[in-house]
């Protein structure tokens, strides 16, 4: 059995990942650190559990990268703690990832989707990175 449990805060938040509100006259940023643990335990055939903490980032891409820049543990532009990088994801890196989903749809479908495009799920952490599913 495995579990996940905690909560959302959004990036002006009061999270203890995140130190200073970058936008404290505008309306909040639809970006958000989500904390928790996870745990895992088994029964057969050793008995075995482990809780760990983590955070998952659930970015609005068209925030990128402006909405990282105020916090020194996270970035969209350098190599820091916790980074988004958007070589990593599909389409030219030289492009809007908001952009490049949205032409994929549209390939895909036929129809161009108009909104916002989020993303939840890991960051790179100290340059590593293990995709999310």
């Amino acid at each position: 059995m495995s579990a996940v449990e905690g909560q959302g805060v959004g990036v002006g938040g009061p999270s203890p990942l995140l130190s200073a509100d970058p936008h404290p006259l505008s309306l909040p940023p639809a970006s958000a650190v989500y904390e928790g643990w996870v745990r895992h335990r088994r029964f057969e055939p050793v008995e075995h559990a482990f809780r760990y903490r983590l955070f998952l980032m659930y970015l609005d891409l068209g925030e990128l990268p402006e909405i990282l820049d105020p916090y020194p543990f996270f970035s969209a532009r350098h190599p820091t703690l916790a980074r988004f990088r958007r070589e990593d994801f599909m389409g030219d890196p030289a492009r809007p990832l908001d952009e490049c989903a949205r032409e994929a749809v549209e390939e895909a479908t036929g129809s161009y989707p108009f909104g916002p495009v989020r993303r939840s799920g890991c960051s790179r952490r100290s340059g590593w990175w293990m995709r999310s599913a």
